[in-house]
């Protein structure tokens, strides 16, 4: 895993106000900042940002954490991706699985910069090239106006050489580099006479390049694309998602189409929530970061044949991460690009609007085509099988059974034969819904709050309690996870400490760090402090009273309750 000390650099090089300023709009609240929540719609800001404390949290939907928390919520990212990219923002070389490398740190800064170089040289010659050239007759005769041309960064790489090698060399880009990234071959620029398509991330970097022949006459494959690289992954990345992410929040779903053209056409008829793989079928690293975008997903692939297989292949991979897609179904040639400008918006949104749930629409589709009669009870029961295959893909066991039963009523068979077919193999994956009320007692909520706002206090607190001595689980989880962290980081931030903090308990501490009424002042807080220390010992003192009681051990019961009485006489607690 990450180092502390790259966590911590990073955390100091990016400040977490501007970085969430770029995506909210925020105002100065106090001491803190405000704005509306990016992760759900609403009206009044109950989103706030704490720079002293560097956490944010939202009273609204209980969203919160530190700065990677809301990089890896914001663009469904994983944790070490979110470390990996804001890394490379701060300017710190990073490397999960062993210590920084400042090499490999040069190689990814030096192949982000030359597909920016590479990308703008390639759309500044597009602009360049007459109207009447036939690269613009191809845009024209798809619709794509110059806006288009603007927002996409679509470039153009005339044949046989743009000079983009000798651009690229001024630049101080060795020939090894350039060939290394496919952006030349020996002599030969890899992406000549194509319509030239940038690839970004989601902050906006270039870091590949897809290139489409625009003209019949042109040999060759229709699509290529950058190689894999260790800035470009093409099974992890998005067609569109940087200008998509947005839209995609605002609207709660995704529309997944086939090619970049697709993307572009949905994109300037106003569905700006659309993406699309890069030219292979989804794989399970999207699949995951859809998943994690948490929004609905509809599969618009071409109506051909391998449209069809490429939506079963995206139904298998989507299921497996707890995802049920909903699918528009196009006729047999038409895909998403084609049937916009051919029939327009409003055909278009009534198709959307008669999207399925897919795997319910193959049980349906599979249940109607099966001839009756005992002979073919045999392809009655292969089908089941493989629907059930399906099914069994889905990790949460109730969604199963809630699947299986509907299979069971479509095929007009018992539910405990499906049950009986194959063994479950994936274990139930349970939602993350934090509960209404606090999982710990109020005192250790205080406790809480001034071990992340006073790092001064720290020591005392763990001095008149251990960390096994808290009341309920939640709370052993949180104070163990404070306890050993404080044997390396003592004084560390609250930033720090809420990275240790499971993702199910994060929104109640992070609440503690931006709330208005909390602490502020370390006199205060130490008052604070002694008391709900004292209060945890009195609770503590009375489950033995109460055995006491029922022993009749008299000598003990007084014992006991005198040290109540002293407890209560500095708590005030009766």
């Amino acid at each position: 895993m990450f180092s502390e000390e790259q966590l911590t650099e990073i955390r100091e090089r990016v400040s977490l106000v501007e970085f969430i300023g770029e995506y909210v709009q925020l105002k100065k609240a106090g001491k803190n900042y405000k704005g509306l929540c990016p992760f759900h719609q609403e009206k009044s800001p109950s989103f706030t940002v704490s720079p002293d404390r560097d956490t944010f949290h939202c009273f609204g939907c209980h969203s919160g954490g530190n700065l990677f928390h809301f990089l890896m919520k914001l663009e469904g990212l994983s944790f070490p991706e979110a470390v990996e990219r804001l890394a490379e923002r701060a300017g710190v070389s990073v490397d999960s699985h062993g210590p920084a490398d400042p090499e490999a740190g040069r190689r990814r800064s030096e192949a982000l910069e030359l597909h920016r170089q590479a990308a703008w040289y390639y759309h500044c010659l597009l602009k360049k090239t007459p109207k009447d050239h036939s690269v613009w007759a191809y845009l024209t005769q798809r619709q794509i106006p110059e806006s288009a041309v603007e927002s996409f960064h679509l470039g153009y790489a005339p044949a046989p050489d743009s000079g983009l090698g000798a651009h690229l060399r001024k630049k101080g880009f060795a020939p090894e580099t350039l060939e290394r990234y496919s952006l030349y071959r020996g002599r030969r620029e890899f992406f000549r006479g194509r319509l030239i398509f940038p690839i970004f991330r989601q902050d906006k970097k270039a870091v590949g390049l897809g290139g489409r022949l625009f003209q019949e006459k042109d040999s060759g494959p229709k699509y290529l694309n950058s190689p894999e690289s260790e800035i470009f992954k093409k099974g992890e990345l998005f067609y569109g998602m940087h200008l998509a992410k947005t839209e995609i929040r605002k609207r709660n779903q995704v529309l997944l189409v086939e090619g970049y053209l697709d993307v572009l056409t949905l994109h300037l008829h106003g569905f700006g929530h659309a993406v699309a793989p890069l030219g292979t079928a989804l794989t399970a690293a999207q699949g995951k970061a859809l998943q994690r975008l948490d929004a609905e997903i509809v599969l618009l692939f071409d109506g051909d044949k391998a449209g069809r297989e490429a939506g079963l292949r995206a139904l298998e991979i989507l299921l497996s991460q707890g995802v049920a897609p909903q699918a528009v179904h196009l006729e047999n040639g038409e895909d998403p690009d084609s049937l916009l400008r051919r029939h327009g918006r409003l055909v278009f949104e009534k198709k959307l609007q008669e999207r399925r749930n897919l795997l319910e629409e193959l049980i349906d589709k599979s249940s109607a085509a099966l001839p009756r009669g005992s002979v073919e009870l045999e392809k009655k029961g292969r089908t089941a099988r493989k629907l059930l295959e399906l099914i069994e893909k889905i990790p949460d066991s109730i969604v199963q059974n809630l699947y299986r039963r509907r299979l069971a009523e479509a095929f007009d068979m018992p539910e405990d034969w499906l049950r009986g077919i194959r063994a479950k193999k994936k274990p139930q994956q349970a939602a993350v819904v934090p509960p209404p009320e606090r999982p710990w007692l109020p005192e250790e909520e205080i406790l809480f709050e001034i071990w992340l706002k006073f790092p001064a206090l720290r020591a005392e607190i763990q001095q008149a309690l251990d960390a096994e001595e808290f009341s309920s689980e939640a709370a052993l989880e949180i104070s163990r996870a404070f306890w050993e962290l404080a044997k390396n980081e003592p004084y560390g931030t609250p930033a720090q400490y809420l990275q240790v903090v499971p993702e199910s308990l994060l929104c109640y501490l992070t609440a503690l760090t931006v709330k208005s009424n909390g602490f502020e002042e370390v006199g205060l807080a130490k008052m604070a402090m002694n008391q709900a220390l004292a209060r945890l010992k009195a609770r503590r003192l009375r489950e033995p009273l109460r055995t006491v009681k029922a022993m009749s051990n008299f000598d003990a019961l007084n014992l006991i309750h005198e040290k109540v009485q002293a407890l209560a006489a500095v708590t005030k607690v009766k």
